[in-house]
């Protein structure tokens, strides 16, 4: 996304990828540890609330992120673009 982006919008890509992650992470916690205990639609919305919730945390705990990010670059004296990388698990043929 930051390559796509040109290095912008920190804040889209910031909160894109929470929703992405606690997606993902719903996904395999809640049926893991719920699964056959409580009706699927109650279970959906527990996955729900929680990738909710925790956008609704990074939206609220963004502006110390960035103040985190930019503090980190300036130290380091870093920006890093992983480009020319591919991060295709199937193509072993790429592995160094």
């Amino acid at each position: 996304m930051k390559v796509a982006s040109h290095g912008k919008n920190f804040s889209a890509r910031a909160i894109l990828s929470t929703v992405a992650g606690e997606g993902a992470d719903s996904l395999i916690f809640f049926p893991l540890a719920f699964g056959g205990l409580m009706p699927v639609s109650e279970l959906a919305k527990m996955m729900l609330v929680q990738v909710i919730l925790k956008t609704l945390y990074e939206v609220i705990v963004l502006p110390v992120t960035i103040r985190v990010v930019k503090y980190i670059k300036r130290v380091d004296q870093s920006d890093v673009y992983d480009e020319h990388i591919s991060y295709n698990v199937l193509k072993i043929s790429d592995i160094n």
